[in-house]
């Protein structure tokens, strides 16, 4: 299958850039163990999508055993990303209430910031969503994902024009990252469209106003016609017989 290509080109991978792949077998090893949870005896390997774990654990153990990055350290700046990328995925796509369990208020890592920011949002807490993702910033003010998270956050809270800026920090700190310059044209977007809606109530309030006053001044100048034509002096009844009665 497909799947073997695949794996050998990853076990390749990682040799040549000097990355151990102790971690790969890792990965493949708890999968395998939740196989066992659900009984291998059961599973049909013609009606998976993957190849079986221990199957897979087979086929790359030697190859990755005689690399000669097996026993290489890890790279901290590496682990560093990962355990970054780790916590924004949980606060992203895990149940709110599991990832701040995961990551209690106590911890006061970046990782727990990064987690619990779009956690509390999710969970419908704006104020310590906002809290979370200020302490990101404050810590490294430069971080175009941290100013992305604050963002999106805004954004979605119905923000726009707070958005904006982190977001635009976001797009220039990671020279325009699709993704983020993506949800900063999202917040233009919503900014123009509120603009446009300002704009149009404004507009039909002139008019309204408009209408009103010249309503007002017809209603003014039939007033003043009325009361000249009141003040004009009236003739008596005898005078204009006078004027009118044959001599």
């Amino acid at each position: 299958t497909m799947w073997g290509p695949a794996d050998a080109a990853g076990a390749r991978f990682l040799t040549t850039a000097g990355i151990t792949g102790k971690g790969m077998l890792t990965f493949f090893k708890t999968l395998q163990q939740q196989e066992y949870r659900y009984g291998v005896e059961n599973i049909d390997p013609f009606m998976q999508t993957h190849p079986l774990s221990g199957e897979r654990i087979a086929n790359l153990t030697a190859v990755l055993t005689a690399a000669p990055s097996w026993n290489t350290p890890s790279d901290p700046a590496l682990e560093e990303r990962f355990r970054r990328v780790k916590a924004k995925l949980e606060g992203y796509v895990m149940p709110p209430e599991r990832t701040l369990r995961d990551f209690p208020d106590t911890d006061t890592s970046i990782y727990a910031h990064y987690a619990r920011a779009y956690a509390y949002h999710k969970a419908g807490y704006p104020d310590k969503a906002d809290a979370e993702s200020l302490a990101l910033i404050k810590a490294k003010p430069d971080d175009p994902y941290f100013q992305e998270i604050r963002g999106q956050i805004l954004l979605e809270a119905g923000k726009p024009a707070d958005a904006i800026a982190p977001l635009r920090a976001a797009t220039e700190g990671s020279r325009n990252n699709p993704l983020i310059a993506t949800t900063f044209g999202h917040a233009l977007i919503a900014m123009i469209e509120r603009l446009r809606s300002v704009v149009g109530d404004a507009l039909v309030a002139a008019g309204n106003v408009s209408a009103s006053a010249q309503q007002m001044a017809a209603g003014s100048e039939t007033l003043s016609q009325g009361a000249t034509e009141q003040a004009r002096p009236q003739k008596s009844t005898g005078e204009t017989t006078e004027k009118t009665a044959p001599e």
